[in-house]
């Protein structure tokens, strides 16, 4: 099992690749992208986690492109 904070380039990838499988690679901006992995701080079930969050809101809200505005919101909501 490992247990060693990932990298911001392993992150940024998973996040990625997670986009593209769900079907909209361009869904999050690349600046909203690069505030998660900050925020994730090398833990990837965090990263999956807020992202998730964030996600399920901009469905409420029925937003085409989730950037760092819908984070602000989200959080200030919580």
């Amino acid at each position: 099992m490992n247990t060693e904070a990932a990298s911001r380039e392993e992150l940024l990838e998973l996040l990625s690749h997670a986009l593209t499988k769900a079907g909209n690679a361009t869904l999050m901006t690349a600046e909203l992208k690069d505030v998660l992995v900050d925020h994730a701080a090398g833990n990837y079930r965090l990263l999956m986690t807020i992202s998730g969050e964030l996600l399920a809101y901009g469905m409420a809200q029925e937003v085409t492109q989730l950037d760092e505005k819908g984070l602000d919101h989200k959080v200030a909501k919580c």
